[in-house]
Parts: C-alpha cells; structure tokens; sequence
C-alpha cells in the first residue's frame, strides 16, 4: 500500500498505521519496497527509521526548486541523514545560475568589479577564468545549475 509520509503528525502515527494495516500478523516484517518523492540516499527497504521521516517530512516543506537544489547538495556533500543537513543547506546555497561563467558574471556585478572600467575595455574581462578561480576558492561546486558556497 502507498502512504504518503507528510500525511502523518509524526512517526509514531506512521508506525500505528502500519501495524494496523499488519494486524493480522504476529510479529509482522515491515518492507519498503519502493519510494518516491525523496533523495535516493534516504530510501531503505529495510525500514525507515524516525530520524529519516523527519528528514522527509522536513524535505516536503521545500518547495520544487529549493527540493531540485538540495538533491544536488546531498549528492555532492553525501547521503544528508544528519539533522543539520537543512542548515548546511541553507546556509550554502546560492542559487541557480545556467552555467559557473553566469555565475561569475553575477558576482563580478554584485561586488561591482568593472564599475569603474570603460565599456571598451570590459570586453577583454575572462569570466571564465574567473568562474574557475572561485570555484577554486569560495565556492565549492556547480551541479544541474545550483552553486553552493565552500564554508
């Protein structure tokens, strides 16, 4: 039977329900045996244990962007069961961007880099060059277009 986790006030009433839907076991062996909506790395047929529902419930709360931005963290920084793993989210995300040269652009405009240099001249800046340099240093990586800050 399909639930839906983000039905349930907590993984206590998950569990409730899914001995009631096993009630006529004696020592029933719960199996989840597909998934969806979820990262990946949170999905055990074995079981699924109160920390994880937490973690999916909280995922839920992201709306589809920020849900497509957090994928790509947890599948550069690993599997994401720590509780802090929102926070580290949050605090490291920057945004989308269609590739680390329009990032760079952005940056070079946001700190206001080549406000002071002529038109002509501006031209000649490598912003691709630049995008490396700051993956290099600040920024820690550029996955399916999302950018993550490095600290």
């Amino acid at each position: 039977m399909w639930l839906d986790l983000t039905t349930f006030a907590s993984y206590e009433d998950f569990c409730e329900v899914c001995r009631f839907l096993h009630r006529d076991e004696a020592d029933p062996e719960l199996m989840f045996q597909d998934m969806e909506n979820f990262p990946d790395a949170w999905y055990n047929e074995s079981g699924l244990d109160e920390d994880t529902f937490d973690l999916i419930l909280q995922y839920a709360d992201l709306d589809d962007d920020e849900r497509r931005a957090f994928v790509a963290y947890i599948e550069n920084k690993g599997s994401g069961r720590d509780a802090e793993v929102f926070d580290d989210f949050r605090d490291k995300y920057v945004g989308e961007f269609d590739s680390e040269e329009e990032f760079a652009e952005h940056i070079a405009d946001e700190c206001g880099m080549l406000d002071k240099v002529p038109e002509s001249i501006k031209q000649y800046f490598n912003y691709e060059r630049f995008a490396r340099d700051l993956f290099a240093s600040d920024y820690d990586f550029f996955d399916n277009a999302f950018v993550f800050r490095a600290y």
